[in-house]
């Protein structure tokens, strides 16, 4: 009878360890859940970083190689032709398509846009030291990447990345600034990429 008890009992031990491997996998499911999350935004953030230094580069590779200052270049400069030049010789005035040593970006479509896939990019030339102010003397002048609208959520991390995210006002500071865009949760995001180009 003892004997008959404990064989009927197997199932209810059995069911006990299955329960107990389980919670141990949900925990570890829901911990590493956490961590994929946690560093999801640094990740992105990196590879953002990493492409916007690519374009400073390339904006440095082609002002070079033109010997003019990039937008003095373009045919019909509107922000997107400025992008497109670097990868494409078919927007730029006839005198400076013999210059052109491009592309000057490994990729036809500009990756930042495959990165922020909801938010429109343009390069302009504006004040180094305020993306928002027009630059009158050409020494002063940058190019700014600007991604408008952008997750604000991604700009925390894109600052501690590139400006080391110590400034006193962020947003007005270092190499990302941002401003608030009409969509809630999401900013216009500008990225001083290069120094206008000056002899």
């Amino acid at each position: 009878m003892i004997l008959k008890k404990l064989r009927s009992q197997k199932g209810a031990v059995f069911g006990l360890d299955a329960r107990i491997a389980l919670s141990i996998l949900s925990v570890i499911s829901v911990m590493a859940g956490g961590y994929y999350f946690a560093n999801y935004f640094t990740t992105r953030a990196k590879a953002l970083s990493e492409e916007f230094r690519q374009y400073g580069l390339a904006i440095d590779g082609y002002q070079y190689d033109m010997r003019e200052d990039l937008v003095e270049t373009i045919t019909t400069p509107n922000g997107t032709n400025e992008i497109t030049a670097l990868f494409d010789d078919s927007v730029i005035k006839g005198a400076y398509q013999g210059r052109w040593n491009g592309p000057y970006l490994d990729h036809d479509e500009p990756a930042v846009l495959q990165n922020a896939s909801t938010s429109t990019m343009t390069l302009i030339k504006a004040a180094s030291d305020s993306s928002a102010a027009t630059c009158t003397v050409i020494t002063s002048c940058n190019y700014w990447i600007r991604l408008q609208p952008f997750p604000e959520t991604s700009v925390i991390h894109l600052d501690e990345i590139l400006d080391g995210g110590a400034e006193t006002t962020p947003e007005d500071e270092g190499v990302i600034r941002w401003n608030n865009h009409a969509d809630p949760g999401m900013v216009d995001l500008w990225y001083s990429a290069s120094q206008a180009f000056a002899l």
